[in-house]
């Protein structure tokens, strides 16, 4: 059930905010990650704080508007 479960920032514009969210998603079980229209890229600092969960951050999807982020989901929290 978890695996149906995104995750999504809207205008992150600090990279570490991408890992430290990627990092508690792993510890959750949660792996997919969506980024609406970040104003950063996913780099070193993102991965030095993902901490172990790099390939969450590194396999976000990214779209330009929330409805595009949530357009697959059947209930949105």
């Amino acid at each position: 059930m978890l695996d149906q479960v995104k995750i999504v920032l809207v205008g992150t514009s600090h990279s570490g905010n991408i890992g430290s969210a990627a990092r508690a998603m792993k510890v959750m079980g949660l792996n997919q990650l969506v980024l609406v229209d970040p104003q950063c890229e996913v780099d070193e600092q993102t991965l030095a704080l993902a901490a172990g969960a790099g390939d969450i951050a590194q396999n976000a999807k990214i779209v330009g508007t929330l409805e595009a982020a949530v357009e697959d989901c059947g209930l949105v929290v």
